[in-house]
Parts: C-alpha cells; sequence; structure tokens
C-alpha cells in the first residue's frame, strides 16, 4: 500500500476512534442518561433544597435555582437565646429559619416572632447598612445562612429573587415605620 494511502487510512481509522470515544457517549449520555436522571433525581432530592423550596421568598425559584441557591449556603444549628443579629450592629449575614422560633426587637418593641419560613438580614445584605433589628433565637433552630457575597451572587443569578427580598424589605420598612409613629 503506497504511503499516501497508509497516512489516509490512519487518519480514517483515527477518526473513527475518535468519534467512537468522544461523540458517541456524549449522544448517549445527552439522549439517554441524562433524561434518566432527570426522572430519577427528584425522587432522591437534596433536603437542604426541599427546605429551601418551602420558604416564601423562593417559593418562585426553579428547581435549578433553588439548587444554585443550596450551594450558596452553609447550615448551622443554634441553641435559644442565641442573638443573631443585633439592631445598630454591622449586618453581614442573611438567614433564613428552617427549624425554630425568633424573637424580633425593634427599638426596644417587641414585634411579631419569626417562624420556619421567615428570612432576615436581607435589609443589611442590600444596602450594607447596619441591622435594623435584634432577633434572637426563642427554641432551638436550624438556619440557612448567606455571607454577603453568597448572597449577593445568588441575587445577581435570579432577578425574580433580587425582586422578592426587596419587596419583603420594603414591607418590613414600612411596617416598622408605622409601629413607631403609634408608640
Amino acid at each position: 500500500m503506497p504511503v499516501v494511502s497508509q497516512l489516509r487510512h490512519h487518519a480514517r481509522e483515527l477518526r473513527v476512534r475518535w468519534l467512537l470515544s468522544n461523540l458517541i457517549p456524549g449522544v448517549l449520555v445527552r439522549f439517554l442518561w441524562l433524561p434518566l436522571v432527570r426522572v430519577i433525581l427528584p425522587s432522591m432530592s437534596d433536603p437542604k433544597t426541599e427546605a429551601l423550596g418551602r420558604v416564601p421568598v423562593f417559593a418562585g425559584c426553579s428547581r435549578e435555582e433553588l439548587e444554585f441557591l443550596v450551594t450558596r449556603t452553609d447550615e448551622v444549628d443554634v441553641q435559644a437565646g442565641r442573638t443573631l443579629i443585633r439592631q445598630g450592629k454591622p449586618g453581614d449575614t442573611f438567614y433564613v429559619l428552617l427549624e425554630g422560633e425568633a424573637d424580633v426587637d425593634v427599638d426596644g418593641q417587641a414585634r411579631p416572632s419569626m417562624q420556619a419560613g421567615s428570612f432576615f438580614g436581607e435589609i443589611s445584605m442590600l444596602d450594607r447598612g447596619p441591622a435594623t433589628a435584634t432577633v434572637v433565637t426563642k427554641t432551638r433552630a436550624k438556619l440557612m445562612v448567606m455571607s454577603h457575597v453568597q448572597f449577593r451572587d445568588a441575587i445577581k443569578a435570579n432577578d425574580q429573587l433580587l425582586s422578592h427580598v426587596m419587596r419583603a424589605a420594603a414591607e418590613r420598612m414600612r411596617r416598622d415605620s408605622l409601629e413607631r409613629q403609634r408608640s
């Protein structure tokens, strides 16, 4: 066989090997494996994703968005009586109460307690200002927490989440303003 023919044969053989080792498995993964995984995974869901999905502010998020958010959070357990945020002090954490209760105090006045699904710390996350309330755990609590960097990444990735958080912050500030006027 002439050298040119041998090189062409070898090149053709290399292309076939490349297709078999690269393209075909990719097609199998994309069209067979991924659909199968999408069917199986919902039944093997991550408890953090499920918990976050039950929080009202995240209710409009897709499963993929919730999974992204979970990668931006840490989960902590705290005892009753732990001060999480102190009014007037720098706030650098966003909290989601997954289990338990927390007392809220604004200017020395008690506000409604927070329950599972409540979130707080968002105002300081938005404006980098001091905390507008003091929050103390009333019972043992499980929380998801985000640092400022984690929070910024999460809201940059989801305009709807930013809108929900800003709406909740505005509602709280308005409610607190009305409470101060009544006092």
